[in-house]
């Protein structure tokens, strides 16, 4: 659910646009703009540039890389930001990954564990048969995308 904006960000962002260009569009394009046009166009920008919230701004993190940054991949989600993180796993020097990896769906949004091109990691169970290798809780219901491709999943 989106957070209600209390201003209208696209007006203040087309206002100082649209009088830019309207300017240069007159026959007093050549004149440039008067001192009070520049500063009304300057505070417009500044108050732009102060209301746009930093949760506007789509954040990437850098890719976390299992078994280079981190031994498996439970530690590389405990490592894991919040918010768009992309957990590569190559493969592993071993042979396979043995991991039972728990993700509480309310604490990701867009998160995503790929095995590497080209190449399927294979991650096994470390418990008996019939617990799964990996086990996505949403127990808040919340909306979240998980994503996980490219790897070989055996022994759940």
């Amino acid at each position: 659910m989106s957070r209600p904006r209390p201003f209208d960000l696209r007006g203040l962002l087309c206002t100082p646009l649209f009088a830019l260009f309207a300017l240069q569009g007159t026959a007093d394009a050549e004149r440039g703009p008067s001192p009070a046009e520049k500063l009304d166009m300057e505070y417009a920008l500044q108050n732009v540039l102060q209301l746009v919230p930093i949760d506007w701004y789509v954040y990437y993190p850098p890719i976390i890389t299992v078994p280079d940054d981190y031994p498996s991949i439970s530690e590389a989600l405990l490592h894991a930001a919040s918010t768009n993180q992309r957990i590569l796993v190559k493969e592993s020097p071993f042979g396979y990954y043995i991991d039972n990896v728990v993700i509480d769906a309310s604490d990701f949004t867009g998160l995503t564990i790929e095995g590497e091109c080209g190449v399927l990691p294979e991650v096994r169970s470390s418990a008996t048969y019939g617990q799964p290798v990996f086990h996505i809780v949403n127990d808040e219901n919340v909306p979240s995308t998980i994503t996980i491709r490219n790897l070989t999943i055996s022994g759940a």
